[in-house]
């Protein structure tokens, strides 16, 4: 049976609307890259929905946090980092960000499977960027997958013989725990790669909004 679970947990901190916004649009314009082609979404988008899978528990965690003091961004980001459950070396891209004035972004990416067994799949992007008051904003989405893989249903048609003459035959029915290709894996980093985005987007709506109405705004000059 096919479970979805899908948790937001959100929550931003003083600060003005247009202040939560600057840092969110560099989330979604993190997202936009040449590298991702259409063909490669398409392909896998038809990998995954063709899956079956015997338990799948999926949850998207996204959150946007302004004007962090520069004295309390590590603290801030310790805390994401044991939540989420970020590598060490992903952690420390993020603490970059408070260093620069540039916009910094640290990509997660982590996929665990073994034939037979259950398999995790983690997808995060981060986006920080500090102001000239030296306070800092953040804002991230993690996509966390849990699932089994059922196992292939192969079905053998065997037929009898005797004497070279054959009377008729047996459908033998097996199963077997199915494997993933390396090619899958960036199939399926793909596919909830724009599962983690469509998840941002979804909690703050605006955002898309604004981009889009300022991208149709420059088409027109």
């Amino acid at each position: 049976m096919l479970a979805l679970v899908l948790g937001f947990s959100v929550k931003q901190s003083a600060g003005s609307w247009k202040d939560a916004a600057i840092v969110g649009k560099m989330l979604i314009d993190s997202f936009s890259s040449r590298y991702v082609e259409q063909t490669s979404v398409t392909a896998a988008e038809e990998l995954v929905r063709g899956l079956t899978f015997e338990t799948y528990s999926e949850k998207i965690y996204c959150q946007i946090l302004t004007k962090i003091k520069e004295t309390d961004f590590e603290a801030v980001v310790n805390r994401i980092s044991s939540r989420y459950q970020i590598p060490y070396e992903i952690k420390g891209t993020i603490m970059d960000g408070q260093y620069s004035g540039d916009a910094n972004q640290a990509v997660v990416r982590e996929f665990k499977f073994q034939k037979g067994g259950p398999g995790k799949v983690l997808y995060g992007k981060t986006v920080s960027y500090k102001r000239e008051d030296s306070t800092i904003d953040l804002a991230y989405v993690f996509f966390y997958l849990d699932f089994k893989l059922a196992p292939s249903k192969i079905e053998e048609r065997h037929r009898k013989q005797f004497l070279f003459i054959t009377y008729g035959s047996q459908t033998v029915v097996r199963y077997e725990d199915r494997n993933m290709a390396e090619k899958d894996k960036e199939h399926i980093f793909d596919f909830y790669r724009a599962k983690a985005l469509e998840g941002f987007i979804q909690e703050y709506p605006q955002l898309a909004a604004e981009r889009d109405e300022l991208a149709a705004g420059r088409d027109e000059l």
